[in-house]
């Protein structure tokens, strides 16, 4: 996660948060987590708990998204979570 403040630093203030509203209205943010699978429907039972939670969700997260990438070959998942800051 990235401090507000941290990003301005980085972007050297370019990025002008006033201009468009605010900066959560402005940024997305992505989260790629790599799920290696003890047990085979490890991923399908993690995944469904995340669909759960977004069907709930607190209304000031604003619009997300939540994709799942499973390899079963390689007992492998990817959970990918993209929206905004306080979401992620």
């Amino acid at each position: 996660m990235v401090h507000r403040d941290d990003l301005k630093d980085y972007a050297h203030a370019e990025l002008s948060l006033q201009e468009n509203g605010s900066g959560e209205e402005r940024i997305r943010v992505s989260s790629v987590v790599e799920l290696l699978e003890k047990e085979p429907d490890e991923a399908s039972r993690i995944s469904n708990s995340l669909v759960a939670m977004l069907n709930c969700k607190d209304p000031s997260w604003g619009p997300v998204r939540y994709n799942m990438i499973n390899e079963p070959e390689f007992r492998k998942a990817r959970l990918v979570l993209y929206g905004s800051p306080p979401f992620i």
